[in-house]
């Protein structure tokens, strides 16, 4: 895919141009012609590049604050927190339905949580790593 992008880039038909790791030559294979380039327009060009991939790839998808809680990612997420005295609160209107008033970092003077909630959270957070394995590992290889 970055070859393509690259020979468009350069005005070459598709899969002709080469970078390597460097950066700093370009060679085509249709005309075998060698060109460095400054910096400078190396980062151009590869900024352009990162604009064109991210424009292909969904790299983000929005997500709601009780999946990310059911899944135990908030539970994992205030566990790191409170090492640093910190932890992400969420104020609910109604819990059954899930309705959020309002999500906030906030200090704190605790650290970790009993064992039923460790337990709770590992639990869920297990169930949530089996069940989203292989789409995880699909974005690893992008």
């Amino acid at each position: 895919m970055i070859n393509k992008i690259l020979c468009k880039l350069y005005g070459h038909k598709e899969n002709t141009s080469h970078i390597y790791p460097d950066y700093s030559i370009r060679i085509c294979s249709r005309c075998g012609s060698k060109r460095r380039e400054s910096a400078a327009c190396v980062s151009k060009k590869v900024r352009k590049i990162e604009q064109r991939i991210n424009m292909e790839i969904k790299w983000l998808e929005k997500r709601s604050w009780n999946e990310f809680r059911q899944a135990g990612l908030l539970w994992f997420t205030n566990r790191i927190l409170h090492l640093f005295g910190w932890t992400i609160c969420i104020d609910y209107e109604d819990l059954e339905a899930g309705i959020i008033k309002e999500a906030y970092p906030a200090r704190c003077r605790f650290r970790g949580f009993d064992n039923k909630n460790e337990d709770d959270g590992f639990k869920d957070l297990t169930k949530h790593l089996k069940e989203n394995i292989d789409e995880l590992e699909a974005d690893t290889m992008l």
